[in-house]
């Protein structure tokens, strides 16, 4: 059995060689006849992919441990839900889910209503760079990374999942960081297709073609890293949900480009412009993703959760070079009819300004992540950089995009007119009519500026009592880029009401609504940043049975411990008693988790739900003999606007997915 689904991914990596080579012949001799024969090819190659993966996740459903990888990553006491989740625990089952969302997004653009609207040459151009990717997978499966490798005697059981992975959290977020990277293999290669195809005219935008996969892609990765925050938050027990770890940093800097195209391709279809930095945007998204997965399975950089090079480091190093060469080239050196930028102070420059603060964190986060190889050159050692040098030099530009999405409703397009300014000219219609106060919107957003700056600076004031003022001159950097933070996230979101309450039929308009609506989910998650930073409280507690201590408002008392097993571990749990003002809070229910497979403890952390401010306590130590325990409780005020925010952030995007394809000639031609 796993020796016949090894063939079929051998048989998938020939067939992804062959109609490649098939399409690159095609376009040489200027033909299309074997087109029908590659589109069958990719069905070909996902259901060979599709059987495969049954295979393996069948064998993780029955803890077959006669396969080397189930035995690694399952064990008996192993919950099924988690056995399914160990399909992408470990190097190659995550390098074979990856692989085979790659090949099912190619079948579902193959059946979409934008590639029947692609010309037969811009269809070879991309098959032959979609499937080459295909091929890069098939080859590290069939080569480097073989999840069906079979012992010649079944072990009685596993070792098991790794404690920490064994959470809610861990079943959604792989799977959407693989599915994002996956998605963004088609606007990629079609951005490459279309540029080598000159064919624009007849399709209309590359960008306007692949909007939904584009849009899918950045959603289910935002949603991925989300859950990732929100899974360190919840299971690492330190009350944090970021720490600039590695492989924290390589999910995110495809979000950073992403997201950057996303703003660039506006000003591409509503003028004509960017059209190069475009098609360059889109392919280092695509190149990204698998930068990240060099920096994860490449074995060069050490990780909380990074995985041994297993061989795949080198292959991965020459297609991420050579990928990179074809993107330049092509972005480059290809014919593209581009209107120039001519007036920096209109809302396509604001655009700009934003998408360039964005690459320049992901160059920043990128550049800091391989410190330790880059370091090497002239040391000969190895040397990382600590989470201070993150937060010191990215806090700042991620304050100054805050700011300036305070702005950008309320800027206008700029000189040269087409169709696509239909919704603005409504938009000014509205603002002329209004009355009253409102008729200077201007003087509105500046007082709302004034409350927003005003707000953060009196809260913590008023927190930090009488030395409030005086201190808040002599405090460090980071914390005065977190109010000016969260002076933005309050500023903005006021502003975005009002643009809204001014400009009502804007409601109507479903990419204006997506668009702010995705705006005020990244500004409700910097207000939560902003204020559980440098607001939290976070105390170490030794406390025994009955005895209670005052931290600010809060009186806590250790009720009960208690001692247990569940499946496959054995658990400590103390019981915490929590009073706020003198009015019962809630109680926190934290344990301390051995697992029998896994010497280390675990903390399991446990949370009172809250909008303002959120409790917090991990259990660190016990003395059953004394009965004392040793916890730490924190306090997070608006942590949980971090996660409301990144809800909506991956909601709203949907509203714009879809809308009427507008003519690449309206824009298309050059000044």
């Amino acid at each position: 059995m796993y020796l016949l689904a090894y063939l079929l991914l051998v048989a998938a990596f020939l067939a992804a060689i062959f109609f490649t080579a098939a399409a690159a012949v095609q376009i040489w001799h200027r033909e299309t006849t074997f087109l029908p024969w590659v589109e069958k090819g990719s069905y070909a190659i996902t259901g060979l992919m599709t059987a495969s993966s049954m295979i393996l996740l069948a064998a993780f459903v029955n803890n077959d441990f006669t396969v080397e990888y189930v035995a690694r990553y399952s064990d008996n006491y192993l919950h099924i839900f988690y056995r399914l989740t160990a399909f992408w625990a470990g190097q190659e089952g995550s390098l074979l889910f990856w692989g085979w969302s790659v090949a099912i997004f190619g079948v579902f653009f193959l059946l979409s209503g934008a590639y029947a609207s692609l010309s037969s040459q811009t269809k070879l151009w991309f098959w032959m760079f979609f499937l080459a990717v295909l091929a890069f997978f098939l080859l590290l499966l069939t080569g480097w990374s073989n999840p069906f490798i079979t012992f010649d005697n079944q072990p009685a059981d596993g070792n098991g999942l790794n404690p920490l992975l064994q959470n809610p959290g861990m079943i959604f977020h792989p799977p959407l960081l693989f599915l994002g990277y996956g998605g963004f293999v088609i606007p990629g290669c079609l951005a490459l297709a279309q540029t080598l195809s000159q064919q624009t005219e007849n399709e209309g935008l590359w960008s306007e073609v692949s909007r939904p996969f584009t849009l899918i892609a950045w959603i289910l990765l935002s949603a991925g890293i989300i859950l990732g925050a929100w899974w360190a938050y919840m299971e690492l027990g330190w009350g944090g949900y970021w720490a600039w770890d590695p492989v924290e940093n390589a999910s995110l800097i495809p979000w950073l480009i992403a997201t950057a195209f996303l703003h660039t391709s506006v000003v591409e279809l509503r003028r004509g412009m960017f059209k190069r930095l475009n098609v360059l945007l889109m392919t280092l998204t695509t190149i990204s993703a698998f930068v990240a997965t060099y920096i994860v399975r490449g074995g060069a950089i050490q990780s909380l959760h990074a995985y041994p090079d297993g061989g795949v480091g080198g292959p991965l190093l020459i297609f991420i070079l050579a990928f990179l060469v074809i993107a330049l080239a092509v972005a480059l050196f290809s014919k593209i009819n581009s209107r120039p930028i001519v007036d920096f102070g209109n809302r396509e420059g604001l655009l700009l300004l934003v998408a360039c603060m964005l690459l320049l964190l992901g160059t920043i986060i990128l550049t800091a992540t391989l410190w330790p190889l880059i370091s090497q050159i002239w040391s000969g050692q190895s040397s990382g950089l600590l989470p201070e040098f993150y937060n010191r030099v990215c806090l700042p530009v991620f304050t100054l995009i805050a700011v300036l999405l305070v702005f950008c409703p309320w800027t206008k397009w700029g000189g040269t007119k087409n169709a696509a300014q239909a919704d603005e000219a409504k938009t000014d219609m509205v603002r002329t009519s209004a009355s009253g106060i409102f008729s200077r919107p201007k003087l509105v957003l500046g007082l709302a500026c004034l409350f927003g700056l005003g707000l953060p600076f009196f809260w913590y004031v008023m927190e930090a009592g009488p030395d409030g003022l005086s201190g808040l001159f002599s405090a460090p950097p980071r914390f005065l880029a977190a109010q000016m933070a969260a002076s933005a996230a309050i500023t903005g979101l006021i502003g975005l009401v009002l643009y809204f309450a001014l400009n009502k039929p804007m409601l109507k308009v479903r990419s204006s609504l997506a668009a702010h609506c995705t705006h005020a989910g990244l500004l409700l998650m910097v207000l939560g940043v902003a204020f559980s930073g440098p607001y939290q409280t976070d105390e170490t507690l030794v406390l025994r049975i009955g005895e209670n201590k005052q931290i600010n408002v809060y009186n806590v008392t250790l009720e009960d411990i208690f001692k247990g097993e569940g499946p496959g571990y054995s658990f400590l749990e103390a019981k915490l008693g929590l009073q706020k003002n003198g009015v019962d809070h809630g109680v926190l229910a934290a344990e301390r988790r051995a697992y029998f497979k896994y010497p280390q403890p675990f903390a399991e952390a446990a949370t009172i739900f809250s909008l303002g401010d959120e409790a917090y306590a991990s259990l660190l130590a016990v003395d059953e003999a004394r009965g004392m325990a040793q916890l730490r409780l924190t306090i997070n005020p608006l942590v949980n606007w971090v996660w409301i925010g990144g809800v909506i952030l991956c909601l709203f995007p949907l509203l714009g997915m879809f809308r009427k394809m507008r003519k690449a000639s309206a824009t298309s031609d050059a000044d």
